[in-house]
């Protein structure tokens, strides 16, 4: 009889392991294959627990605001005024699609967020180049107080609709992907990278940073921090260093 080798027999073992580890994973839910797209939650206050509409990402789809946030795909898709639109249309296709408008602002993301956070009737304060669509003024007025109506005409602009089957405009402006801007997913790796110092990003944020490649805006939600201000204040200090 031919004997199998004590190396063929500790492969086999260690597929063995591997297969059967993977089967039971997937029987218990625990191996997840695709990028898992979830707000993370307030972490304090009498929202904690709640899904967070700071931390809805370009990555996410209208089906992912929908169903996180629980609003109607419909209302979702009127509000933004998009047409040819479904729930697979991913938020980062905005600014392609609309572009910057004649007083500076933007229709993108940010307005999601702010638009989610009304609807839902959660905190979130909106970076001052945010705009909304007439029609998602439409939307919340039936679930708004008329004082916070008043309050959201001053970002309120009148926008077309906006083509969701369009292929947003890609921006080959190299000079301008050059500058030091803090976006969504600017990391501590990228602030160290523009010559800001370890010491000074740790005293303006008062502990300790995260890992390089963390966004500092997960760092400040994980954290319970206004990523706004903190965005603002950050940005202050990586212009000293340019």
């Amino acid at each position: 009889m031919k004997r199998i080798g004590s190396n063929a027999i500790i492969a086999v073992f260690v597929v063995a392991v591997i297969f059967g580890g993977v089967g039971i994973a997937k029987i218990g839910g625990w191996w997840i294959t695709d990028t898992v797209r979830q707000p993370v939650s307030y972490v304090s206050g009498e929202l904690e627990g709640l899904p967070n509409p700071a931390d809805i990402r370009g990555s996410f789809t209208l089906g992912d605001v929908s169903r996180f946030f629980e609003i109607p795909l419909d209302s979702l898709i009127r509000a933004l005024n998009l047409v040819n639109a479904d729930e697979n249309f991913r938020l980062s296709s905005f600014e392609g699609l609309t572009g910057e408008l004649e007083d500076g602002g933007e229709i993108g993301t940010d307005t999601v967020r702010l638009f989610t956070a009304r609807y839902a009737g959660l905190d979130y304060v909106p970076e001052k180049s945010t705009r909304l669509p007439q029609s998602a003024l439409e939307i919340l007025s039936t679930r708004l107080t008329p004082a916070d109506i008043d309050a959201l005409r001053s970002v309120t602009v009148e926008f077309g609709a906006i083509d969701a089957s369009v292929e947003p405009e890609e921006d080959h402006d190299e000079e301008e992907e050059s500058v030091a801007l803090i976006r969504g997913g600017t990391s501590f790796y990228d602030l160290i990278s523009w010559g800001v110092p370890r010491e000074e990003i740790e005293a303006l944020l008062g502990m300790e940073m995260g890992p390089l490649n963390l966004t500092i805006r997960d760092f400040a939600l994980g954290n319970g921090l206004e990523y706004n201000v903190i965005k603002t204040d950050m940005q202050e200090l990586v212009d000293r260093y340019q």
